[in-house]
C-alpha cells in the first residue's frame, strides 16, 4: 500500500509518495506521470466512498487479469 501527502518545497505543491516499505519519491503534477495519475484514480476511488486499502487489492486484481490476457 502507498501512502500519498502534498508537502511545500520551495513554494511549490509536490506529491510524496511512501511506499508499503518506507521508501519516499516526490511526484510531480501531472497527469502523463503513472504515479501521479495512479494518485488520481487512488482519489477517486476513496471520494467515491471506497476504502483506501481495498483500491491496491483491486489494482492488483486488474493487472493480474491484464497478464492472463
Amino acid at each position: 500500500m502507498k501512502t500519498y501527502k502534498f508537502i511545500e518545497v520551495e513554494n511549490e505543491q509536490i506529491l510524496k509518495m511512501t511506499d508499503s516499505q518506507g521508501k519516499t519519491w516526490t511526484i510531480p503534477q501531472d497527469p502523463a506521470n503513472s504515479d501521479y495519475a495512479e494518485h488520481l484514480r487512488y482519489t477517486e476511488w476513496v471520494e467515491a466512498g471506497n476504502e483506501p486499502e481495498d483500491f491496491w487489492t483491486q489494482d492488483e486484481a486488474l493487472l493480474t487479469e491484464g497478464e492472463e490476457e
